[in-house]
């Protein structure tokens, strides 16, 4: 969801020149706050484009938005060099398969799993993920799917597939683990 600055608060500009005054004693009793200087910088610096347009951005779920120093680092990387579908094999294949490698062993590397153990794999989104977990599952009637999340599109139909019950929201996960005795 974006709702801009313009709807909220008038002209655009700065999120500084935007800002309402904090009310009288606010940081008094909050003194916390003034910790969150520094996020007030960053939106400035990495984020300022959401000012600029005049935007508010909370949609988070899905995507998160790059910071200019990663849409900086990406162009330059990608500035003269041909990247290929790594699933190829030729020159451009190449480059894009070892970016890819050394993607999967920093985060192999960040959760201190040794790449002799674990595998980091690639999705789209959590949809896909879960999609690959499911369908990789060895279900059978006794099994059930059990998710908290209500946005995994798809996943009903292979619940329906495997012949397994599917929960989704969270009364439906009370309800399951009432049943199953949990």
């Amino acid at each position: 969801m974006t709702t801009t600055l313009h709807e909220r608060s008038g002209p655009r500009g700065s999120a500084e020149e935007n800002r309402l005054p904090e009310p009288p004693g606010f940081l008094s009793a909050y003194p916390g706050y003034r910790s969150t200087a520094l996020l007030d910088r960053l939106r400035a610096t990495e984020y300022s484009y959401l000012d600029a347009g005049g935007h508010v951005y909370l949609d988070y779920s899905g995507a998160g938005l790059p910071a200019q120093a990663q849409v900086a680092a990406h162009a330059e990387r990608i500035r003269g060099r041909c990247f290929g579908n790594p699933h190829s094999e030729h020159p451009a294949s190449a480059a894009s398969t070892g970016l890819v490698e050394r993607a999967r062993l920093a985060v192999l590397a960040h959760f201190n799993a040794p790449p002799e153990e674990y595998a980091a794999i690639f999705t789209p989104n959590a949809t896909g993920a879960c999609r690959l977990v499911g369908e990789a599952y060895p279900f059978s009637r006794r099994t059930r799917l059990v998710l908290t999340w209500d946005n995994l599109l798809g996943l009903p139909s292979l619940a329906l597939r495997v012949s397994v019950g599917l929960a989704s929201h969270l009364s439906d996960v009370e309800r399951f683990l009432a049943r199953s005795g949990c």
